[in-house]
């Protein structure tokens, strides 16, 4: 889980740093609106994506057999006979028990705060969406241009969500909203802004504590806001008018959360970015296939995993016997143990479900409990680290 969250963070820093530096300034609004939240999706998949890269190493038989000899001593060696530590199995059962009944394993406690999280972001996103139900339905609603403009006594700037514009009764009455406002609103209903933002709102309920989500958050309501604006001024005659209205609004209302509405503190990157002129074909077509090209690398360099490289080979023991051997990474294993049920002496690997069953085994023989699940009082396993006679290393985990 821990290598799922720092990749896709480092997708979305990646890729909002391409927003950042290749496009934010640019007026590919449409294109941008897509950017952003395909980079999202494509940062929570990415991570379960995997693209083994294999190395073949060209190894001699001595090489190999030194390596062989270099990973079992790096594995704790055994203890010299009289040396290994014996405890009776009712004192380890009784440490254990202890001990889990002492604290909680900090998985759990970690769970929880992240549980905690999510319930508290999933309220304030049902508490938002049942103020805009709220103040819609007690509302005077008038249609308008196929839409739903939803009048309130309460103080609001203007707004829209899904379907409907919410604005304030008084202001709308006495004409202190002007058409191009509502033209904006409008555009924004158009184009589905409030999908955008309620998925983004989803999302960061399940990564609270993921900040690069705020990052994308206010990148995107801050596109929509270009996209509305280029939908409802067409001349550039028309851009000091409208930057009047805007800055109209400056000192009024706050904003209602989840919707998309006249943000004062969004206005002056607005009036900027409506006298900024549009870049050429050519410019644009530059940027576009840039930030497509460095999507494909972050894909590939975040995708391809070195599977550690492999290289087969045998070797001969002091009596003449020939093993294959498979080196994985920096580590050579025994072909022969790498899919086995059985101890290198042939012995099939038991199940242990009793601690008394631990008495039939030699100390070499190293028992562990490893099923956390609700299981583990029924499944067991015995790990063989070492086996007493040919010492010869088994894989960590097998069993």
């Amino acid at each position: 889980m821990i290598a799922y969250i720092l990749k896709s963070s480092l997708s979305l820093l990646l890729l909002f740093g391409l927003y950042w530096f290749l496009l934010r300034k640019e007026k590919l609004f449409r294109f941008n609106r897509f950017f952003l939240i395909f980079s999202v999706i494509f940062s929570l998949i990415i991570p379960v994506i995997t693209i083994p890269v294999y190395t073949t190493e060209d190894k001699s038989s001595s090489e190999i057999l030194t390596a062989i000899n270099s990973t079992v001593e790096s594995f704790n060696p055994l203890p010299e006979q009289g040396e290994f530590p014996v405890k009776e199995p009712s004192i380890l059962v009784s440490q254990y028990s202890e001990e889990r009944n002492l604290q909680l394993p900090p998985g759990v406690i970690l769970f929880l705060i992240y549980l905690a999280g999510v319930a508290i972001f999933a309220s304030r996103f049902i508490q938002n969406l049942l103020y805009i139900k709220r103040q819609v339905s007690e509302a005077e609603k008038l249609e308008f241009s196929g839409y739903i403009i939803a009048l309130t006594d309460q103080p609001v700037n203007p707004y829209s969500f899904v379907n409907t514009i919410v604005a304030n009764k008084d202001d709308y009455r006495n004409d202190k909203i002007s058409p191009e406002l509502l033209q904006h609103e409008m555009e924004h209903l158009r184009q589905f802004h409030s999908l955008d933002i309620i998925f983004l709102e989803l999302i960061r309920i399940i990564y609270w504590f993921n900040p690069i989500f705020l990052l994308y958050n206010s990148a995107v309501r801050m596109n929509h806001e270009y996209l509305a604006d280029s939908g409802a001024v067409h001349e550039p005659a028309d851009i000091e008018n409208y930057a009047e209205n805007l800055i109209g609004f400056i000192c009024h209302q706050k904003n209602v959360r989840l919707s998309s509405g006249l943000n004062p503190s969004l206005t002056r990157k607005r009036l900027l970015m409506l006298t900024r002129s549009k870049p050429h074909k050519s410019n644009e077509g530059l940027r576009i296939l840039t930030t497509i090209g460095a999507v494909i690398v972050v894909f590939l360099m975040i995708s391809c995993v070195k599977s550690g490289s492999q290289s087969s080979g045998v070797v001969k023991d002091i009596d003449g016997n020939v093993y294959k051997t498979v080196k994985i990474g920096k580590q050579v294993w025994m072909a022969e143990n790498l899919k086995t049920t059985r101890y290198n002496d042939g012995e099939m690997i038991p199940m242990v479900t009793d601690s008394t069953e631990w008495q039939e085994y030699k100390p070499a023989f190293c028992w562990y409990n490893n099923d956390e699940s609700v299981y583990k009082d029924k499944y067991g396993a015995l790990y063989n680290w070492y086996t007493v006679n040919t010492k010869r290393l088994c894989p960590a985990g097998w069993h």
